[in-house]
């Protein structure tokens, strides 16, 4: 019988960090200025057994919330992605949320897998959030 090993990888994703837009772009137009989509970004990682730490094996969720301070954004796409690669995880890469109006949010889930070879460690995860203008976006880890 062959004993498996369990790796526990501790997810970190946006812990207490919310990001803004790196720059505040305004346009104009005939009609006068227009406001572009400011985006704050959190998010929750929710795992098999509560521990917020995802083990070898194990399935969980990484919820993503984004927050819309500025114009009305349209088109929008939440991309995840690990900082460094991270052998054994397996997750969603990408969700589209479509409209978010100002004050409103909007969450994504991302299915998160941890193969049999998860390493124990951290793993840092990007998270970016892009609308159609290619300028609401923010980044965030």
């Amino acid at each position: 019988m062959v004993n498996h090993m369990r790796h526990a990888l501790a997810i970190v994703a946006l812990a207490a960090f919310a990001a803004h837009c790196l720059a505040q772009v305004k346009l104009r137009t005939a009609a006068g200025p227009i406001a572009l989509p400011e985006f704050v970004i959190e998010s929750k990682l929710q795992d098999g057994n509560g521990d917020s730490i995802l083990a070898s094996e194990e399935h969980g969720t990484l919820i993503v919330r984004i927050t819309n301070r500025g114009g009305e954004a349209r088109g929008v796409v939440v991309r995840v992605r690990p900082l460094i690669p991270a052998p054994g995880l397996v997750h969603d890469t990408a969700a589209t949320i479509g409209r978010i109006s100002n004050a409103q949010s909007a969450e994504a889930s991302f299915l998160l897998w941890g193969g049999e070879d998860l390493a124990t460690g951290k793993v840092v995860l990007l998270v970016d959030a892009e609308d159609d203008t290619k300028t609401g976006g923010a980044v965030a880890r």
